[in-house]
């Protein structure tokens, strides 16, 4: 059962990643944050720039809230899932 979870939390996050990407290159691409973003890969076509800015951001956000003693789960999730609900 655990197997399970585990995989569909990993798939749930990848798609959040996958999602968060594409926003951030939509709003590049929009002339509203660095435009750096909104460049693509050339052979796959992904927006990759948006990929790793979005990776780092998280990893300094997971860091942060380990050393806090924050539980990144509970927290992350939550507060991540909220403002996502609120800003569609």
């Amino acid at each position: 059962m655990s197997v399970l979870l585990i995989t569909s939390l990993f798939a749930a996050a990848l798609a959040f990643h996958n999602n968060i990407s594409r926003y951030l290159f939509s709003i590049s691409r929009d002339g509203l944050i660095w435009k750096e973003l909104c460049k693509t890969h050339p052979t796959n076509g992904t927006p990759h720039n948006a990929s790793h800015v979005h990776s780092v951001i998280m990893l300094m956000l997971l860091a942060g809230m380990g050393s806090a003693g924050l539980d990144p789960m509970v927290h992350i999730f939550a507060i991540g899932s909220a403002v996502a609900t609120l800003c569609i």
